[in-house]
């Protein structure tokens, strides 16, 4: 394999791999559905106590 392909092989595979990570840190992000850990702000403390509440069953 001459010297030239190899350069071009490696420019090619060093661009894949920066365009993967630029794609990864700018691209589209996904949207986590809820809360996540369930300490959620949309949710007021009286709903929080009445989830104790029922979890309790009483």
């Amino acid at each position: 394999m001459s010297a030239e392909l190899q350069t071009l092989l490696a420019l090619g595979l060093a661009a894949l791999a920066a365009g993967y990570l630029l794609w990864t840190w700018f691209g589209p992000k996904k949207k986590k559905p809820g809360c996540g850990d369930g300490d959620c702000g949309a949710v007021s403390p009286q709903m929080r106590e009445l989830r104790k509440h029922i979890r309790k069953g009483s």
